[in-house]
């Protein structure tokens, strides 16, 4: 089977202060086709709701501190570091962009460790000047970096951090080749003016590693956005539905039949659901692995989705443990 790259989820856990947990994700059909076809991503719905605030940071001179988790080889650095500017032209690599604009709401994460990342929080505090703050901790998961028993293929990957990577995020997205699109750049430039007001009333700003999950379940962080418990969930979700896949595979069912509940899943979700019947985190991750699995199957073959099925699943069970 030729290189592809893996489904992948950005989802994410928004927790804003007294603890409000909000449960948000990328469109999963969307977000699979940017990884498996490269094409630029759609227009997401509620990323405008920050991008006014991000963009409009460029125009002031805000402070930020960065804290990464440097004793356990995973760092953050910000735009008020020499490092920061050097990792972004490489990330650029002469390339035009707008990336200039989201300043100071931009850093790298970097893992120098020998393992693979594959989930980790940021958290970001904004201090307000009339000395209100709002803090928001944002996950992002790949539980599809967890391989199964089958390790001698690799199917794909999707965005986990491998040694040596980094990884370069704002308040609620991760930013990919996709930003050095021009009809991507220019949504990003005209989404700035709504909350322009609101940006120069940030007068200072934090950004810090709040947990990191390593591919042998090792987590390290405080994990303030309990992201142990979600990725533990997401992780589950996914090894059901693949389990569910393979068992019918074994009743001589179709690749198309084997998949069809998930299909249900996907189509009642996007029909709407009654009010709290998709309110729980693990209603949230079932639905989000159901739309994966789907969006994959439209863009591969039969023959290669039932493949990296088996080279997903899982005979083990996966604990994030200290």
């Amino acid at each position: 089977m030729a290189a592809k790259f893996g489904p992948c989820k950005l989802s994410m856990i928004v927790v804003e202060k007294n603890s409000t947990i909000m449960l948000k994700c990328f469109p999963v059909v969307e977000l699979t086709t940017l990884i498996v076809s490269h094409n630029v991503l759609n227009r997401l719905a509620y990323l405008p709701i920050i991008t006014g605030l991000l963009l409009q940071g460029a125009e002031m001179s805000i402070p930020i501190h960065a804290t990464g988790l440097e004793e356990s080889g995973v760092t953050l650095f910000s735009p008020a570091s020499e490092e920061f500017e050097n990792a972004l032209r490489d990330f650029e690599a002469g390339r035009s962009s707008n990336l200039s604009q989201l300043r100071p709401f931009l850093v790298f994460v970097e893992n120098r460790t020998s393992k693979t990342i594959v989930a980790y929080t940021v958290g970001w505090t904004l201090f307000f000047e009339n000395g209100s703050q709002r803090t928001r901790l944002t996950q992002f998961k790949y539980p599809d970096a967890l391989l199964g028993d089958d390790t001698a293929v690799r199917p794909g990957r999707g965005e986990e951090m491998l040694p040596g990577e980094r990884r370069l995020v704002t308040m609620e997205f991760q930013i990919g080749p996709w930003i050095f699109d021009p009809s991507w750049r220019d949504w990003i430039v005209s989404g700035a003016a709504a909350l322009h007001e609101e940006a120069k009333s940030v007068s200072r700003v934090d950004v810090a590693l709040d947990a990191v999950v390593f591919e042998d379940g090792r987590i390290v962080g405080p994990d303030k956005s309990d992201l142990a418990r979600h990725f533990t969930l997401f992780v589950r979700a996914k090894q059901n539905l693949y389990q569910d896949v393979m068992t019918a595979l074994a009743r001589g069912e179709s690749l198309d039949n084997a998949i069809e509940p998930a299909r249900q899943r996907t189509a009642y979700s996007r029909s709407g659901a009654p009010a709290g019947e998709l309110d729980t985190a693990e209603d949230l991750y079932a639905r989000i692995a159901a739309e994966d699995l789907v969006a994959l199957r439209r863009a591969w073959s039969a023959s290669e989705v039932e493949a990296t099925v088996r080279h997903l699943v899982r005979s083990r069970s996966f604990d994030v443990h200290r």
